[in-house]
């Protein structure tokens, strides 16, 4: 029995909170379902009635068929800890002031950026694993954050095996895998690249995601309302892909925006 009604009665914040365990299910266990999810995304965000059960029923089935499989966590079942290990850290970490989903949201991008840095995912799905939390209301970056505070608290973890970290990457959208050899350097590498000093979604962002993301003739892109959709729709193809290789190239380097980018964000957000 599902009662999607009670989930219209949630404010935004604790709605797309829940939703960050949803997409985890897609993630370790089924990329169909995951792309459903994307290709869902604004009956999602609309809170259809129809959608949801559906999205609700879909995850439930995922989740129970790896209990199932392993009641007692002896395997594969630790699966359903993505996102955790981190996530759990940066939630004590922030004295709780974020919902669980939103620290779940948190690690399970660093979990992505782990994986693609061991060779596990592309580049480009790790990017786009990154950006899909976006149009749900989901950080992927925080600030005042100690990387050091962080990686303590994730040994302290309840699923951590005496100095072992018992990470779960994931080798491609819908398959994941525990892993067992995560070093120190990693996790300070992916916190690294995801809490200090970075906002949690620059504008040049917002601009990649609706040019993206956002459907032909809609106003809005879900998660960002306030940015318009008019102010890209004369956005040539080459620039584009010119400002996406500056934004990566910003973001690998954690470089500051040069004057040219910035201007260029400056003239199509403001709508021309």
């Amino acid at each position: 029995y599902m009662n999607a009604g009670a989930l219209k009665t949630l404010d935004d914040r604790q709605f797309f909170s829940g939703f960050a365990e949803i997409m985890k299910h897609g993630l370790i266990k089924d990329a169909a379902f995951y792309e459903w999810l994307l290709e869902h995304m604004y009956e999602i965000c609309d809170r259809d009635t129809d959608t949801l059960l559906e999205m609700v029923g879909q995850s439930c089935k995922i989740k129970k068929a790896v209990v199932e499989k392993d009641p007692m966590e002896k395997g594969e079942r630790a699966l359903l800890n993505f996102g955790h290990t981190i996530g759990h850290a940066i939630e004590k970490a922030m004295n709780f002031s974020l919902t669980h989903g939103e620290c779940v949201a948190l690690g399970a991008v660093a979990a992505a950026f782990i994986s693609w840095k061991r060779e596990l995912l592309s580049k480009d799905e790790y990017y786009e694993i990154r950006d899909m939390f976006v149009p749900f209301n989901l950080p992927i970056s925080i600030e005042g954050i100690d990387p050091q505070e962080i990686l303590r608290l994730t040994k302290s973890d309840k699923k951590a095996e005496g100095d072992c970290i018992k990470f779960i990457l994931l080798k491609k959208v819908g398959k994941a895998l525990i892993d067992r050899t995560v070093t120190d350097e990693d996790i300070l590498n992916a916190i690294a690249n995801h809490t200090t000093g970075r906002p949690a979604m620059s504008q040049l962002e917002k601009i990649i995601y609706i040019a993206d993301y956002i459907e032909p003739g809609r106003k809005q892109a879900p998660g960002l309302p306030e940015v318009r959709r008019e102010a890209f729709e004369d956005l040539d193809l080459a620039l584009l892909h010119i400002l996406k290789d500056t934004m990566r190239y910003l973001q690998d380097t954690n470089a500051p925006f040069d004057p040219v980018t910035k201007s260029t964000y400056d003239y199509y957000a403001a709508g021309r």
